[in-house]
C-alpha cells in the first residue's frame, strides 16, 4: 500500500461568505474522487475549512484538520482533528509544511501566509475562485481550476494514474 498524498485546502475561516463555503464544499467533493490516494488537510475550523471537510467526508474521503490553540472547536466534519496547541499563525506554517499541493480559495491574511509558506517550499498553488479583491490575489499561482476539473488536475500533478 502506498501512503496517501496530502492536498491542503486554504481559504477564509471567519466571516466566510456562503458562496465561498459552497465553492469549498464542491472542492472537497471533487477531491474525494481521489480517495484513498489523497487526503485533504486544512486548518480544522470554520468557513472553507469546515465546508471542504464536509464535502470530502460526505463523498467518502478523509479530511484531517490541524487545529490551533487549545479551546478552539474543530469542525465536526473532519475525519481526524489534530490539536496542535499552537497559535493560529504557527498552525498556518504547519499546514504549509505538510502540503504536497495547495488548493487556494479567496482568503485574507492567514490564507496569504499559508500560500506564501507553501510557495517558499516549492509547493504548487492551485487557484480556485476569484481572488481579485483579496490579499490572496498576489500569490504566485501555478494553476487555475474550477471545482469540476480539480480532481483531474490534482491527479495529474501528483501522478496518481487515476481517471
Amino acid at each position: 500500500m502506498h501512503p496517501a498524498r496530502v492536498v491542503v485546502l486554504i481559504g477564509k475561516g471567519k466571516d466566510c461568505p456562503e458562496w465561498e463555503r459552497k465553492l469549498a464544499y464542491a472542492c472537497g467533493v471533487q477531491l474525494a474522487q481521489l480517495h484513498p490516494f489523497v487526503v485533504l488537510v486544512n486548518g480544522g475550523l470554520g468557513g472553507v475549512m469546515d465546508a471542504s471537510a464536509r464535502g470530502m467526508t460526505e463523498a467518502g474521503g478523509v479530511a484531517i484538520g490541524l487545529v490551533p490553540t487549545p479551546g478552539r472547536r474543530p469542525s465536526e466534519h473532519l475525519t481526524y482533528a489534530l490539536r496542535l496547541g499552537l497559535p493560529v499563525h504557527y498552525r498556518d506554517i504547519t499546514t504549509a509544511q505538510v502540503a504536497e499541493l495547495a488548493v487556494v480559495l479567496p482568503g485574507s491574511h492567514g490564507t496569504t501566509i499559508e500560500g506564501w509558506a507553501c510557495a517558499d517550499r516549492g509547493v504548487p498553488l492551485i487557484s480556485v475562485g476569484p481572488h481579485d479583491d483579496r490579499p490572496t490575489r498576489d500569490l504566485p499561482f501555478s494553476y487555475t481550476a474550477t471545482p469540476i476539473d480539480l480532481a483531474a488536475l490534482v491527479g495529474r500533478l501528483l501522478r496518481l494514474g487515476v481517471p
